[in-house]
């Protein structure tokens, strides 16, 4: 996903930092004469306020900085309700009357999309460290299916815990902040079968040369 922050930059006054712009200057000048002149900010975010604050690196290889618990922790691309006014409202829907309306029997197209790039990322994760729910929320096709279906409001893990509790499960991490995937049996056989699915699809060969 490409970011257009042309609109955000227009906003600055040219002749003159804001009061945040301030204040953020002078801490990323403090905190890089701390540590030799260099700070490590992107992975300082994801391993000490990962539960507060999410990285997501675009298309075009910057990355933007979303809180976790706001309108924006899942993206800026509106969902099946819209754009929402705030924290908790999304044209007039809060995030119970969102989940109210979805089926308890089965699963919208869109909300089977959702899960279905849930459980490609499970299958094809190959780290034998736990996959983190940071590391999920950055998977690409995630992040389109998520877009396409979650309001404004509503976070992935809002999504997992009221719709898949039964299949994933988070847990605090051994780092602070860090929360990680755990899977019931039931989705144990669900990831297996979804790897096997993927290995049994042929290799395309690269554009330009014969199949």
């Amino acid at each position: 996903m490409t970011v257009d922050n042309s609109e955000f930059f227009a906003g600055l006054p040219a002749d003159k930092w804001t009061p945040i712009e301030h204040n953020l200057r002078k801490a990323l000048l403090k905190a890089c004469a701390s540590n030799n002149n260099q700070f490590p900010l992107i992975e300082w975010i994801d391993r000490r306020i990962g539960g507060e604050v999410e990285t997501r690196r675009t298309e075009d290889g910057f990355y933007e900085i979303l809180l976790r618990d706001n309108g924006n922790d899942d993206g800026d691309e509106g969902g099946v309700i819209g754009g929402g006014a705030g924290k908790e409202t999304l044209r007039g829907a809060t995030k119970e009357e969102f989940f109210s309306s979805l089926s308890p029997d089965e699963f919208a197209p869109p909300e089977e999309a959702l899960r279905e790039a849930i459980f490609e990322f499970l299958a094809t994760w190959s780290s034998p460290e736990l996959a983190t729910l940071q590391q999920l929320s950055n998977f690409p096709k995630v992040q389109k299916a998520r877009g396409q279906f979650l309001p404004k409001g509503v976070s992935l893990k809002d999504w997992i815990e009221h719709r898949v509790g039964g299949e994933i499960e988070f847990r605090r991490g051994n780092k602070p902040g860090v929360e990680v995937i755990h899977l019931t049996p039931e989705a144990q056989s669900v990831v297996m079968h979804k790897f096997q699915q993927i290995s049994s699809q042929p290799i395309m060969p690269p554009m330009g040369m014969p199949p």
